[in-house]
């Protein structure tokens, strides 16, 4: 669920924010 958000919070940062975001939600 927040995957989808925070990739188009920070569509530029989709690499920081996938590990960042990829560790809360998983």
């Amino acid at each position: 669920m927040k995957d989808e958000f925070h990739s188009e919070a920070h569509p530029r940062q989709t690499a920081q924010a996938k590990g960042h975001k990829r560790r809360m939600c998983y």
